[in-house]
């Protein structure tokens, strides 16, 4: 009997939607987060800015916070990335394994043509095996929303949130819809406290 392997290494295919996983630390003094008014801090008005300002309108109003230009409440908004980082990181390869076994038997008993006789052929079966692990370097990027609210009326502020994730993308417009979903989960949250939220993405770039 003669066996012969052949090897196919795999490497990981990234399919489908992953998670934009960021850290959310808040601080307030609200008493309700239901029902009053705001207007944004406008000393940033491009074109970008206001594109995300508009999901931190659609966010607030899901508590029934509505803008208005005359409110007493001022939100600030930033965002940061920064150059990135080398990484390296250690993954398992995983191999696809075909055993291809020839074989050759010897059929008895019966007469006549065709009713005996020896025959030949391969047996084909795999299986997938751990084959070790392989080392991988990227740059990891740090990205940072921030949201703050201002009381003009007391001259105090009293809402502050800062959302902080890391990943290889190196754009923050692929991840700041998820992370601004993240800041207003459980709005306004517990003050003086960091949690984990992850948020689901269709968007293999924001990983």
């Amino acid at each position: 009997m003669k066996k012969i392997s052949i090897l196919f290494v795999l490497g990981y295919l990234f399919i489908g939607c992953g998670s934009v996983v960021s850290n959310v630390t808040v601080f307030h003094d609200l008493k309700s987060n239901h029902g009053f008014k705001y207007t944004f801090d406008n000393s940033d008005d491009s074109l970008e800015s206001r594109a995300y300002k508009q999901k931190i309108k659609q966010e607030l109003l899901k508590y029934n916070i509505k803008e208005n230009p005359n409110a007493k409440i001022l939100v600030e908004f930033d965002y940061d990335i920064d150059e990135g980082k080398r990484r390296v990181v250690s993954r398992p390869v995983v191999g696809l394994v075909y055993n291809n076994n020839f074989f050759r038997s010897r059929k008895c008993g019966g007469k006549g043509r065709g009713r005996g006789g020896r025959r030949s052929g391969f047996n084909l079966n795999y299986s997938y095996q751990f084959l070790g692990n392989s080392l991988e370097s990227y740059r990891e990027y740090r990205r940072v929303v921030s949201l703050k609210m201002f009381n003009k009326n007391t001259n105090k502020y009293i809402y502050e949130a800062r959302a902080v994730s890391k990943g290889s993308s190196e754009e923050i417009l692929n991840v700041i819809d998820e992370m601004i979903q993240a800041l207003f989960v459980n709005f306004p949250g517990v003050s003086g406290t960091t949690r984990r939220v992850s948020i689901s993405s269709d968007n293999y770039n924001s990983l």
